[in-house]
């Protein structure tokens, strides 16, 4: 299933799939980059998402390489104005890494609905 949606985000999409690499070990990390249009801020949101990084490579600073580089994507594209990711409110310790990294929650909950 996750090499099929990769496949179709790299073949028929405008977002960016980062991999991080580690020599010959091809996928340390990942993340997707998703641009999303503010009607509001008349501007684009740089939407991180599926971020994850392999168990053997937490705790080195992967995850910081990943959201610097995003960081670093939307400070040279000006009309993104802001940087996001969904993070789950159980997985304590992506709260505490990114926090740390300086971001912050934002107010707005994310609501779904299954029509598949």
């Amino acid at each position: 299933t996750v090499r099929k949606g990769v496949k179709h985000i790299v073949s028929k999409s405008n977002d960016y799939y980062i991999v991080a690499e580690d020599e010959n070990e091809v996928m340390a990390g990942c993340c997707l980059l998703h641009l999303q249009f503010s009607d509001w801020n008349n501007s684009y949101y740089l939407v991180l998402e599926s971020v994850y990084v392999e168990a053997s490579y937490r705790g080195k600073g992967l995850l910081k390489t990943l959201l610097t580089f995003a960081e670093d994507f939307a400070k040279e594209h000006n009309n993104i104005s802001e940087v996001r990711s969904s993070v789950s409110n159980q997985n304590k310790t992506m709260i505490k890494a990114v926090e740390k990294l300086g971001w912050i929650a934002t107010p707005y909950g994310i609501y779904g609905k299954k029509v598949n």
